[in-house]
């Protein structure tokens, strides 16, 4: 006896149709845009200089530096709530995080108090009037 197989039966593929292609590249840029928007492939500009003596409304913090993004993110939303928009926010970092324990390091987020107009920030946990520089 003869074993005979059957005829080869072609491959069936699934291509993806060019109209989906299309979507998924235009999701894409847009997402990319979207990052881009809000600043996640551009640099923060960090400045050192001398200034005249302001008053700042700040709150003190401890401990690792991953804390600073969200404290500014919420003193952010807090001056939202209470007036201008354009508040200048200020950090202020005691200590060297390369010298100094990660749990140890010490700084402060606040905001000028000439561009509040009113004293409501000190109502939730910031401090004003004090020698924020006497840590």
């Amino acid at each position: 006896k003869v074993f005979r197989a059957p005829p080869a039966q072609p491959i069936k593929t699934q291509t993806m149709s060019p109209p989906w292609i299309a979507l998924g590249v235009s999701a894409l840029v847009l997402f990319v845009g979207f990052l881009a928007q809000l600043g996640v492939f551009t640099w923060p500009t960090v400045s050192v200089e001398d200034v005249k003596p302001k008053q700042i409304i700040y709150k003190y913090y401890t401990g690792g530096m991953k804390k600073v993004g969200p404290a500014f993110k919420a003193l952010s939303a807090l001056i939202g709530k209470i007036c201008d928009h354009n508040a200048r926010m200020v950090g202020v970092y005691y200590d060297d995080p390369e010298k100094t324990p990660e749990d140890k390091t010490r700084w402060a987020v606040g905001v000028m108090e000439e561009d509040l107009g009113n004293d409501q920030i000190l109502h939730c946990g910031f401090h004003g009037l004090n020698d924020i520089f006497n840590r």
